[in-house]
């Protein structure tokens, strides 16, 4: 089974930072907004973006929805998954993350797709609007079994999304990651309501 990591880049918009103080003068920064719970105690996600990226090359070229990733890329042999994650995200979209980043860096699940495994990472991090980065090129044969061969962009967009409109961009074995992030981030809401 293949197996790859990668890390959910998030920002939330219109959404104020606590930082709470923790014992031995640790902080930890908790979300809370003005409209953070509805009436259902359920944490609203319309404040939180999540950072994609599109494949490059003409099969991708014109294909929006159940096309869109969250940078990623295969595991070497016996390389720690966290640094899979961030070696993949720097090359995919140019990046660079600082170290204070990488510290912030934290596992939230994985998900499987047929063959293959991906280990999720998650990073509260704002890029800004302006997302042109691209990342690596690639030589690959096209049309697919000819011998003639390309060089394409390995992401072509990086662009972040709402929730909702991310489920409908992520290929398919990854659209349960809104879910499983949207959990963690009920977490965070109910402990930082608790505190």
């Amino acid at each position: 089974m293949k197996k790859s990591a990668g890390i959910l880049v998030y920002r939330k918009n219109n959404i104020y930072i606590e930082t709470v103080k923790k014992e031995k003068g640790k902080s930890l920064n908790l979300l809370n907004s003005i409209s953070a719970k509805n009436n259902s105690n359920s944490y609203q996600f319309n404040n939180i973006e999540i950072l994609l990226v599109h494949p490059g090359g003409p099969f991708w070229h014109n294909r929006d929805l159940n096309s869109w990733s969250i940078p990623k890329g295969e595991v070497k042999d016996d390389e720690d998954l966290k640094n899979t994650a961030i070696r993949e995200f720097e090359e995919e979209t140019s990046f660079k993350l600082s170290q204070e980043d990488k510290d912030k860096i934290l596992y939230l699940d994985e998900v499987r797709g047929r063959n293959k495994i991906l280990y999720i990472f998650i990073l509260e991090k704002d890029f800004g609007s302006t997302l042109n980065k691209r990342g690596k090129f690639i030589i690959i044969n096209w049309p697919p079994k000819s011998n003639k061969k390309i060089t394409i962009p390995e992401i072509d967009k990086v662009q972040y999304f709402n929730l909702n409109e991310a489920k409908d961009k992520l290929v398919s074995y990854q659209k349960p990651i809104i879910k499983i992030f949207k959990n963690k981030l009920d977490l965070l809401s109910y402990f930082n309501q608790e505190n």
